[in-house]
């Protein structure tokens, strides 16, 4: 009776898993190593200026952070700063 109930949340959660694989702690740009908690100075200096760079709103007007978006070869880098600090790392390719 339960048997089914766990396969499907089993079969669920193993469906969600390849798009958190996606998010990290951390990216490499070169030889230096970004972590989440680094400050955005440490990111600019270590991997430049930015392809692009979005606000992060909670509503139109309150400002929660910025994305930085960075281009190297074939993946793109999306690092979320909130307070100064790295808070996500994402990347595709």
């Amino acid at each position: 009776m339960y048997l089914p109930r766990l396969f499907s949340l089993v079969l669920l959660l193993a469906s969600v898993v390849p798009t958190v694989a996606n998010a990290a702690q951390s990216v490499r740009f070169g030889s230096a190593l970004i972590v989440v908690g680094d400050t955005e100075a440490k990111v600019l200096a270590v991997a430049g200026k930015p392809a692009a760079r979005s606000a992060i709103k909670a509503t139109r007007t309150q400002y929660q952070g910025s994305r930085l978006q960075f281009i190297e070869g074939n993946r793109t880098i999306i690092i979320e700063i909130r307070d100064g600090k790295v808070t996500r790392i994402d990347h595709k390719g």
